[in-house]
């Protein structure tokens, strides 16, 4: 289903007001008076206002009572309250300077409650967030985490030989750190929910348990090197009643290359034994020093904390060969692959693409498998060629509003209505009314009539699913009249197996034997045996009330499925 719309800035365009304080005495008086002349004006209430496009105020000392705002005019948005100059930073005595820019570089507008002003070097600091967001800017978007049990973290890949020196559990996102730049010190709090004796892990090495990375010591570590051939890598703690985690700080354990550049997610469980990955941020671990002394740390924690819904997990990318961007490394990791690099980079909210080493011939010095996250997609005029790089650029996606409702839209126009991750073993009820925010980790789904729209508005429907039962994908989309009719309230009357069977268009990635081998259908929903072939191909999304299956026959939830409806 595709819609076209015009994108909306992030950030509010800010009017500039500027103006400069060097030495008055400035007072409300509270004596009633009548509107005195402009532009200097004094009200009833005993305010007292300066009306001019520019305003010099000049004496040797400057002090102003109560708060203090700095605001748009001209009906432009918002106002910044600065409480009081007394709790901002001190004054030079003998010359202020406030170069008022309510701009995009400072504090997000409508995201912001309050900004305090640092009047030496003329720039915002102290963004006080409205509930919901976060950030030196209150540009990101924040949720309070669920409340669990057990929570760990757990690499994506086996790995025999890790370590990890500390984890830090938050309740809240008072110390959150979204430029990464916190020196790692041991803990002196009294909300950081760690509790030593209670942590759990997959497995450790000799004396290195995991005892040691919840103990408060930035130089010890927990080791899982050597310690059996499990087919994960996992450590967290075990709180003994539900404790909700909003933010996770984290400290690689050395400084070997075989520690970085791996992918580590936030999980939690209410009976160790079924794990859902947080809908936050996932951590890429990345190099540290081994040893360091307690009077010069340099390592910073790394930190994620939780968001309000689950991040595109798995955008695609565009490849550009022999291109590459100048001047905006974040970090590089060596030995990956292409795979590998683009799951580094979907894990990194500030990666807007990757280059990747491949053996050219240049003389750029980059090798092969080299993977290298990029701040910025700007292909410019770096010649891959001479460096030995390859370019791969994340496909932007864009949240679009319809009628009220947020939905996700890819870089193609596609709209997506259902997606569901089902993890084999589970049988949890369908939601339905709740758009789905990522196409690889919602489960949830919305129709047309919950968007107020029909048939008439749709272009073409495009279905996808894949299960852990075979490597075979479905992936394919008709423009039918009568199957775009179905997505008013996903019932299937009218369906018939011809609707199924021609008139399709096929993704390069469809290998599956539906919908072209369909001899059967159901008319109830479109997630019930919608097109089939009994006995041997089905597409169910928990059909007979259990049954999740992407053309196959399993009968039952016992393997995992994605099913997507754009």
């Amino acid at each position: 289903m595709a819609f076209f719309f015009t994108r909306r800035r992030r950030r509010s365009a800010w009017m500039r007001v500027a103006a400069v304080f060097m030495t008055v005495i400035i007072v409300s008086s509270n004596a009633a008076s009548a509107d005195r002349t402009f532009p200097v004006r004094q009200y009833e209430d005993g305010t007292i206002a300066i009306v001019s496009n520019h305003a010099q105020i000049t004496g040797k000392r400057t002090a102003f009572r109560g708060d203090v705002w700095l605001s748009t005019i001209n009906g432009g948005k918002g106002a910044y309250l600065m409480e009081t100059l007394e709790n901002t930073r001190k004054l030079n005595e003998t010359l202020v300077s406030i170069k008022a820019q309510l701009r995009g570089g400072g504090c997000v507008g409508n995201n912001t409650k309050s900004a305090l002003f640092n009047f030496t070097t003329n720039e915002y600091f102290n963004c006080t967030c409205k509930a919901g967001w976060a950030g030196q800017d209150c540009a990101i978007h924040h949720c309070a985490g669920s409340s669990h049990r057990y929570w760990r973290l757990r690499l994506t890949e086996q790995k025999y030989a890790y370590n990890i020196k500390e984890i830090q559990f938050f309740s809240d996102i008072a110390r959150y750190d979204d430029t990464q730049s916190t020196i790692a010190e041991p803990w002196s709090g009294t909300n950081s929910l760690h509790v030593k004796e209670n942590c759990i892990n997959s497995a450790q090495y000799g004396g290195h348990g995991c005892d040691r990375a919840f103990d408060n010591n930035i130089d010890s570590w927990w080791s899982n090197w050597a310690a059996g051939s499990g087919n994960m890598s996992w450590i967290g703690m075990d709180f003994e009643t539900p404790q909700k985690v909003s933010h996770v700080r984290f400290m690689n354990g050395r400084d070997l290359d075989s520690n970085q550049g791996h992918v580590m997610v936030v999980e939690f469980s209410d009976d160790k034994s079924t794990w859902t990955e947080w809908t936050g941020e996932r951590i890429v671990t990345q190099p540290k020093e081994q040893s360091q002394t307690s009077t010069s740390r340099t390592n910073t924690w790394q930190e994620a904390i939780s968001k309000c819904s689950v991040p595109n997990r798995n955008p695609s990318y565009t490849h550009y060969p022999k291109e590459c961007v100048g001047g905006h490394n974040i970090v590089k990791f060596t030995g990956k692959t292409v795979e590998q690099c683009k799951e580094i980079c979907s894990a990194m909210s500030n990666c807007d693409a990757f280059e990747f080493g491949v053996a050219y011939g240049g003389a750029g010095g980059y090798q092969a498998g080299d993977c290298q996250p990029q701040s910025s997609a700007n292909r410019g005029s770096c010649s891959g060629s001479y460096y030995n790089l390859d370019l791969y650029v994340k496909n932007e996606v864009v949240n679009i509003n319809i009628n009220g409702k947020e939905l996700h839209q890819d870089s193609d126009g596609w709209i997506l209505l259902l997606a569901y991750k089902h993890v084999g073993g589970e049988n949890k009820a369908l939601v339905q009314g709740t758009a789905p925010t990522s196409p690889t980790e919602g489960y949830s789904h919305v129709w047309l009539n919950d968007l107020g729209l029909t048939a008439g508005d749709v272009d073409s429907v495009r279905f996808y699913c894949h299960t852990s039962g075979h490597s075979r994908k479905m992936h394919f989309s008709t423009s039918d009249a009568t199957i775009k009719s179905f997505l008013i309230d996903g019932s299937a009357t009218g369906n018939k197996v011809s609707l199924w069977t021609s008139g399709t268009n096929k993704f390069s990635d469809h290998t599956a034997n539906l919908p072209d081998a369909s001899s059967s259908v159901w008319s109830t929903t479109l997630t019930e045996f919608s097109f089939y072939k009994s006995g041997n191909y089905h597409w169910a999304i928990k059909g007979l009330n259990s049954r999740f299956e992407c053309d196959d026959g399993q009968g039952d939830y016992a393997v995992s499925t994605l099913h997507q409806i754009w």
